[in-house]
């Protein structure tokens, strides 16, 4: 029998095959041809991550606005969420975010909890020790959300068409502004056939202390049906599960 080297054997030379194959199914050990194929692999995690339903990547438990967020992966998730309704029966201080799927890991839909959770972070500490801060421009908020929001829905072609008083500014903190703003936009976002349009208008009243906004965001999607606008306001409730979203946005806004 001829010898035959093994892994790790001092000296040894062991030549492992890995069944790669062409596009046409051939197998080849071409080194050329195995980037080509890993490249191709890898290509659809970006077509998985639009095609697949936030419900198959992950599971909110809470309203995600809680100052604490308990992040895990997998079978712990019932244990997880005994603990915390145990400590927190209420709700007001813990959210639990389950992972349910590593690839594509949902990282858009993590980075957007951990943003909520650092505002209401910031939020309590500021509490109590609030100052009058300088007014907020809300074009300059606007057009950069609006960037990244068209990053997002690249594949979709979404139309964003602005228009916003130049002078329009927010008196309060940029967090508000920017959640107020964000809910809003990503909602038309998801539900539009091709545009949108953002709209703000200052607010002038006599008996007012200083100007408000009029802030209109429209698309042309589906709508609301008049007797389902009360219920999607809600906590928690989705127009529909097929749609990324938690089901908390329009309820921050209101």
């Amino acid at each position: 029998v001829s010898p035959r080297s093994i892994p790790g054997q001092p000296g040894g030379a062991f030549w492992t095959t890995t069944d790669e194959h062409d596009p046409r199914g051939h197998i080849t050990e071409s080194i050329s041809n195995r980037l080509l194929m890993m490249e191709k692999r890898m290509g659809k995690l970006k077509l998985a991550s639009n095609e697949i339903s936030d419900e198959k990547k992950f599971r909110l438990v809470g309203s995600g606005e809680t100052p604490v967020l308990a992040l895990a992966w997998g079978s712990s998730k019932g244990a997880i969420v005994d603990a915390l309704r145990h400590a927190d029966p209420e709700g007001r201080r813990y959210s639990f975010l389950q992972i349910r799927m590593m690839r594509p890991f949902p990282v858009e839909q993590v980075r957007r909890m951990d943003s909520i959770i650092a505002y209401q972070l910031s939020r309590a500490a500021a509490k109590g020790r609030q100052t009058f801060a300088a007014p907020v421009p809300v074009a300059a908020h606007a057009e950069a959300l609006v960037q990244g929001l068209e990053k997002v829905h690249a594949v979709r072609r979404i139309l964003c068409e602005f228009d916003i008083d130049p002078e329009a500014r927010f008196f309060g903190p940029e967090g508000d502004l920017l959640e107020l703003l964000g809910n809003l936009t990503e909602n038309a976002f998801k539900w539009a056939r091709s545009r949108v349009l953002l709209t703000v208008h200052r607010l002038q009243e006599a008996t007012a202390l200083r100007e408000g906004l009029e802030i209109i965001v429209e698309d042309d999607g589906p709508g609301i049906p008049p007797e389902r606008v009360d219920r999607l306001l809600q906590r928690g409730v989705r127009g529909d599960e097929r749609v990324q979203g938690h089901g908390i946005g329009l309820a921050i806004v209101v």
